[in-house]
Parts: C-alpha cells; sequence; structure tokens
C-alpha cells in the first residue's frame, strides 16, 4: 500500500506542508530539510495522489497549451519555457497542436476541458468575437499569446515597430525600394492572423511616414513568381523584407540559382530569428521574436490568474535585430 504524505511527514519529523514544499520545489524550506524528505520519499517509493489532491483542492495541477504546431523555432522555444516554469511548481502541461485548423483548435480545448485542466495558454487561429466570448465562460484563466482575442489577457511583441526597426536598416542602407512578402496575409478575413497583420501594418506605416521609400506588400500564393516580375521590371538594387525567415530562406534559395545574389537583390531580411540564420554564410538579418520571454510571461500571468492575482491585461515584448549584412 502507497505511503501518505502524512506519515512521510512523521517519519521526517515536520508538517505536511514542508513535505509538499519538497516535493514541489516551493521557497520556505531549507536545502538540508528538503533533502531528508526527498531521502524518504524515493526509499518509502512515494507517490503523489492527484486524484486525492484534485477532489480535495478542486485543482487537477495540470495545464495546456495550444499552438499551430512545432515546425517553427517560435513554438518550440515558447513551449519550452512554460513547460520549465510550471514543471518547476509541480504543474503537468498538455502540449497541443492545431494545425492553423479551428476545428481541431475547438476539438482540443472541449479535450482539455474533460481533463479538467486548471489553466490554458492559447495562440488562436479562430478570431471571432463568439469564440472569445466562450473562451470567458470557461471555469479557467486563458492567456493568448501572438495572436488577439478581444478581451481576453495576452501576451506579445510589439511586430508593426520591430517592422518599422527592420526596415529603418534598409533606409540607412539607401535602399529606397523594398517588398515586404507576407504570404499569410490572403487569408485576412478567414482566420486570426494578428501578429502577421501587425507586421504588415508596420511596413506600410513606414512607406507612409517616408515618402521617399517604395514597395509592394506580397500576399500572393505564387509570391515567388510575383518577385521575379518586380526584380525584373526594376535596375535599381532591393530590399526584401519576409514576414517569417521560413520565406526568406525560399526567397534566398530561389534567387541565389538564379544568380540573382547581390547583382539585383541587395539585402535580405526575415523575422523570427531561428537559429539557423546564424550559419548562412552571407548572413542575412532577421527581427528577433522574443519567444522564450512571451513564454515566460505567458505561464507567469497564467500562474498569477490561477492565484486570483490582479495581473495586467496585456504584456507587449520588444523585438531585437540579428545583424547581418545589411547593417555592416
Amino acid at each position: 500500500m502507497n505511503v501518505t504524505a502524512e506519515e512521510i511527514a512523521k517519519m521526517c519529523g515536520v508538517s505536511r506542508a514542508t513535505v509538499d514544499r519538497a516535493l514541489k520545489n516551493k521557497p520556505g524550506i531549507s536545502a538540508q530539510t528538503r533533502q531528508k524528505v526527498l531521502d524518504v520519499v524515493r526509499r518509502e517509493g512515494y507517490r503523489t495522489s492527484y486524484l486525492g489532491s484534485s477532489l480535495s483542492t478542486g485543482k487537477t495541477h495540470a495545464i495546456g497549451i495550444i499552438v499551430f504546431d512545432l515546425n517553427n523555432q517560435h513554438f518550440t522555444e515558447l513551449i519550452d519555457e512554460v513547460e520549465n516554469y510550471f514543471s518547476q511548481i509541480g504543474y503537468l502541461l498538455y502540449i497541443c497542436l492545431s494545425h492553423k485548423n479551428k476545428l481541431i483548435e475547438e476539438k482540443l480545448i472541449r479535450n482539455l476541458m474533460e481533463r479538467q485542466i486548471d489553466g490554458l495558454i492559447l495562440t488562436p487561429i479562430h478570431d471571432e468575437a463568439t469564440f472569445a466570448d466562450h473562451l470567458r465562460t470557461l471555469r479557467i484563466p486563458v492567456v493568448t499569446t501572438d495572436n488577439r482575442l478581444a478581451g481576453l489577457p495576452f501576451v506579445g511583441a510589439d511586430n508593426a515597430l520591430a517592422t518599422e526597426m527592420g526596415m529603418d536598416a534598409f533606409y540607412k542602407k539607401g535602399i529606397r525600394t523594398v517588398h515586404f512578402v507576407c504570404p499569410p496575409m490572403r487569408h485576412s478575413g478567414q482566420e486570426n492572423l494578428y501578429a502577421q497583420a501587425e507586421r504588415a501594418r508596420g511596413y506600410k506605416n513606414y512607406l507612409e511616414k517616408h515618402l521617399d521609400m517604395r514597395g509592394s506588400l506580397l500576399t500572393e500564393t505564387d509570391y515567388m513568381e510575383r518577385l521575379d516580375s518586380l526584380l525584373n521590371a526594376s535596375n535599381e538594387k532591393t530590399g526584401v523584407f519576409c514576414s517569417s525567415d521560413v520565406f526568406l530562406l525560399r526567397i534566398r534559395r530561389h534567387l541565389m540559382e538564379k544568380g540573382r545574389i547581390p547583382e539585383k537583390v541587395c539585402s535580405l531580411m526575415g523575422f523570427d530569428g531561428i537559429d539557423f540564420m546564424h550559419d548562412l554564410p552571407d548572413r542575412p538579418s532577421s527581427v528577433i521574436y522574443p519567444a522564450r520571454d512571451i513564454g515566460r510571461s505567458a505561464a507567469t500571468l497564467l500562474d498569477a490568474l490561477m492565484q486570483h492575482k490582479e495581473v495586467p491585461n496585456e504584456i507587449i515584448l520588444p523585438c531585437s535585430m540579428l545583424k547581418g549584412a545589411l547593417q555592416e
């Protein structure tokens, strides 16, 4: 029969609360006492009864996180920070992928609620007010990341300002034609594109503020063909700014196959700052999206909400630059 936490406490000569602090790595006890408790726990084969705990406290010590996929380094870093935060305070993390599908997103939320999670971190693909209203009816706190949902706590980056910062690097280099590649915007009105839309807005804002700048917003599925047409129609050196490093890498490969770097395209810039960018010989510049900071802030915010603390309704974090050849 499994030994109880109360029996562990008696064996160690400490309180039940001290045993709990040792098991969940909480502050308030000395390192010596923590080690003493953990030694007894291992010796006696003690296992925490989460079912009993949930029945007595109404909490399962489990939370959910739903992101688009794991293909993007942003989401793997975000999840890593969230898992690290909650594992240190004794929470289990359910990791779910929506694959940018609204029906899957809805199903995942239902499944997580059936498992009686205590909180949810969500990068939403839905953007409807009715969906936001539904999330507010859940009995748990919900924190959104990257894509906003009206009225719900939000953690993200200042995408528009970051795009203007990137455009400024082109401007300072004397480049006056910059095309912005943002294919996700072709789905505008069909899904939540807040982060991408903010990047496109930052690009348009910069052109409006600098009348000597020009360029096109490329949202087509065949953006490569459109870009080829624009480059063929111009003799001046041109900048290409991509709303994701994924698009930058595809364009870079395409242009190099055509021998257009650096003859026709002066500089490429991406968005996200993925690790692979550091290893490219021509070192394209990229806006670094603060994925780990977003994950850490979202976890901290959700934890505070679960403790019924007052928190800000939004946390907006700054981006930085992965400096490449453009800034030399």
